[in-house]
């Protein structure tokens, strides 16, 4: 997975009653239901981030706003993190919610409707001109997957015990970043394809980059915990 951050919507100062949690709502203005459960065991697992977060971590639910994805229910109002900033994510927010109807909004003809699924790890990058994000099951973060990028510049997420990664390219230099967080930062190199088009066929903003044909995770001493390869790289 690849997501490309646009700006989708202009954030909005949340409706906040005194003694009452603030309302949540999406990029359509729609209230998003919320919840003080905990996530579930195995997220908490693999996030240090979400489970004992370090100083300044911990974010007010307000941090939010409206810019939550549709189709999004049950966001942990007690689970939501500042991440880490990086050039061309500035301010993102990681949450989690119970449920999410996957592909809600304007899906491309003939696609399939959306599917509602469960336990969703989510992260929104949230700044005065806009928001942007995406929200997935647990298995894009286990599977090396979870990536996202804003121009050249890109952003990823790995689960505990992940101290470097390794990104490999068909015809580019490798790089190796550091994690911070359950988070690493790279910038990319051009796509030899051209800019991504969106379901209008309008492309997106700025430069669009290479995706990793792999990527690899190392523990803190080096060792290779894990490879993953991209089937949507170019090789």
């Amino acid at each position: 997975m690849l997501a490309v951050l646009t700006a989708v919507a202009a954030i909005a100062t949340p409706a906040i009653a005194i003694g009452v949690a603030p309302i949540l709502r999406d990029f359509f203005g729609q209230p998003v239901s919320t919840t003080a459960d905990a996530p579930p065991a195995e997220q908490l697992a693999l996030l240090g981030i979400l489970r004992d977060p370090p100083p300044g971590a911990s974010a007010d639910p307000a941090m939010l706003g409206s810019s939550i994805l549709p189709g999004i229910h049950g966001v942990r109002m007690n689970y939501i993190r500042l991440l880490p900033p990086a050039p061309g994510f500035p301010h993102q927010l990681l949450y989690t919610a119970t449920s999410g109807d996957l592909g809600v909004g304007d899906p491309p003809a003939g696609a399939d409707p959306a599917i509602e699924a469960k336990n969703l790890i989510c992260v929104e990058e949230v700044e005065a001109s806009g928001a942007g994000g995406d929200c997935t099951e647990t298995s894009v973060l286990t599977s090396g997957h979870w990536l996202e990028s804003a121009g050249l510049d890109g952003y990823g997420l790995v689960p505990d015990g992940v101290a470097t990664v390794i990104l490999r390219y068909s015809d580019h230099p490798a790089q190796t970043e550091t994690v911070t967080d359950n988070t690493f930062s790279w910038q990319g190199y051009p796509a030899p394809a051209g800019p991504i088009t969106g379901n209008a066929g309008q492309p997106s903003p700025g430069p669009t980059p290479e995706i990793p044909i792999s990527i690899t995770w190392l523990d803190s001493n080096g060792k290779v915990l894990s490879t993953h390869t991209n089937a949507n790289a170019v090789s």
